[in-house]
């Protein structure tokens, strides 16, 4: 009875199998692209569907399904992404051209840059299969352990949508791929948490993947090292179609080699999506997130803004700076014959900022700090070097330089009575110096009103020489708080962190005032004339005139 029994359950499974290899298994990535590259065909809603495995008739079902916006033949692995992610894909897996052989995905919390990484495996072994290399594609995925890569890659391998595809065998060690009863994917899992982890990136592959390189809780927490990247990179030298290394992340830390690798101060062959938030999460989970991070808002910034933050020591002073709104994507380039305002902060560092109003902004070209130096040292080692570069017309035109400056520099040195920061710079350049406002309050009111949401003030060249003001702006320029989240003092900690923040902070008081231009005209003394210029947003661009000196 029971061996009769045995042999029908065989049966039953050898008729399962024939069955499953007579419907075929079809692949199909549903992305959103301007327009259907080669290799794939155009939906009528303007998407388009990359199909594999299968054979010929089943693959001509699965599109005709999509083209009628009908159920799925039953079996079939179907995947759709957004249009970031499905950019991203395409890049990674050759569907089109590109110059980058690392891809950074970097998102919010829940916006699937994991899965878009999976797809793009999926993706890449379709194309490495068409090209006539044999399956499998053997790629190395990269942690700070194989524990940590077990809780998060593991768990992406496991959802629903891939219909049990993907498969952790060998002691979880290797995650495997298999569509249509072919193994398309192998994966090792390699923790670079100790010596033999990082000998273990020598294997030879076709292609690299790393899941948070570098954690969004803080610097120096979790992630692995560039050198770690570096030789899963150099190990991706197996044939294939398109050797390439991906990386996801949720936004770190600025100082985090990922972020200046890729955003802050991108290499050759290195190229950033950028998953906004909302492109795949819920209004719903947004707005938990947000609730749950309410008290710790470096963390709400990297995991539910998708900007890179520093871990606060205190409150920031430039609440509401977002990277994707104030920095440009591209370098800048100065306005020759338009006035230049230079922001001065004095003290033992002190710092410069270079700009011009321009388009209803303040356009930050460059920035510095002098460690332990004087106001010489700034104008000799950055201010003239870089206007004899960019814009040597400014150092002789009349009104072509505007310092706003430190108030404090007009104090005599302790050398000589007759010398000062003020009267130095005076001497070394040629422009009009305007004092800034000795109140903290309209300094920070100058600051904070740039970061209207929509509509920065600032607009930031995305260049090394800003790194620091970006980093200040991003959380250092901060406050002291207790443990609790509660500000204690009425001004900002003076730190390294400070200097270019408050030479910035000078120009913006040039630019607005925070007492109305009506208001300041009625008024009377040197306080008046030191807090601001007779200049309006309707000049931008143009160069001010009458009344001043200009």
């Amino acid at each position: 009875m029971s061996a009769g029994k045995g042999v029908a359950q065989r049966v039953a499974k050898l008729r399962g199998q024939i069955e499953q290899l007579a419907r075929r298994q079809v692949a199909a990535l549903v992305l959103e692209l301007p327009e259907a590259p080669a290799g794939t065909e155009a939906l009528p809603d303007g998407r388009c569907v990359l199909l594999g495995l299968g054979d010929v008739a089943s693959r001509q079902a699965v599109l005709e399904a999509l083209q009628a916006g009908a159920p799925m033949p039953d079996g079939t692995l179907l995947l759709e992404y957004r249009a970031t992610a499905s950019r991203f894909i395409a890049e990674a897996c050759g569907l089109v051209p590109s110059d980058a052989s690392e891809l950074l995905a970097t998102s919010p919390r829940g916006e699937g840059k994991s899965q878009a990484a999976l797809g793009a495996m999926l993706a890449h072994a379709i194309l490495h299969g068409r090209s006539g290399h044999p399956w499998p594609v053997r790629w190395q995925v990269v942690g700070s352990s194989r524990v940590y890569l077990n809780d998060t890659v593991g768990v992406s391998l496991a959802m629903p949508w891939w219909r049990g595809c993907w498969a952790m065998v060998d002691g979880d060690r290797l995650a495997r791929l298999t569509v249509d009863g072919a193994v398309l994917v192998e994966a090792p899992l390699v923790g670079v948490e100790d010596e033999p982890g990082i000998d273990r990136l020598r294997r030879e592959v076709h292609c690299a993947w790393t899941d948070e390189p570098a954690a969004a809780m803080g610097d120096g927490v979790a992630g692995i090292t560039r050198v770690a990247w570096g030789t899963a990179v150099s190990s991706s030298r197996m044939p294939t179609h398109r050797t390439v290394a991906l990386l996801t992340s949720n936004a770190p830390s600025p100082r985090a080699w990922v972020w200046r690798r890729f955003i802050t101060a991108p290499e050759p062959g290195c190229k950033a999506f950028r998953i906004p938030k909302g492109e795949r999460s819920t209004q719903a989970y947004r707005d938990m997130i947000a609730r749950q991070l309410a008290d710790s808002p470096d963390l709400f910034q990297r995991l539910g803004e998708g900007e890179a933050a520093l871990p606060l020591r205190g409150l920031a002073v430039a609440k509401g700076y977002r990277e994707s709104e104030c920095v440009a994507p591209a370098p800048l380039q100065p306005i020759e014959g338009a006035v230049f305002y230079v922001g001065v902060d004095a003290g033992l560092s002190p710092a410069a900022v270079i700009c011009q109003a321009r388009d209803g902004r303040c356009w930050v070209y460059s920035s510095a700090t002098i460690p332990r130096g004087g106001t010489a040292e700034l104008v000799e080692d950055f201010l003239r070097p870089w206007f004899v570069e960019h814009a040597p017309g400014a150092l002789t035109r009349r009104g072509g330089l505007i310092f706003a400056c430190d108030p404090n520099m007009r104090t005599p040195s302790q050398h000589r009575l007759s010398d000062s920061p003020e009267q130095t710079l005076a001497k070394l350049m040629r422009g009009h110096i305007r004092l800034g406002p000795v109140r903290w309050a309209p300094r920070r009111d100058a600051l904070v009103q740039c970061f209207t949401p929509g509509r920065s003030r600032l607009w930031i060249s995305p260049i090394e020489a800003n790194e620091e003001l970006r980093l200040s702006l991003g959380g250092g320029f901060h406050y002291r708080a207790t443990g609790g989240g509660e500000v204690t003092g009425l001004e900002p900690v003076k730190d390294d962190a400070s200097h270019v923040a408050d030479a910035l902070i000078y120009v913006l008081c040039e630019l607005w005032p925070q007492i109305d231009r009506q208001a300041r005209r009625d008024r009377s003394g040197p306080r008046a004339e030191a807090i601001g210029v007779n200049f309006s947003p309707l000049t931008w661009g143009r160069e001010p005139s009458g009344g001043r000196g200009y």
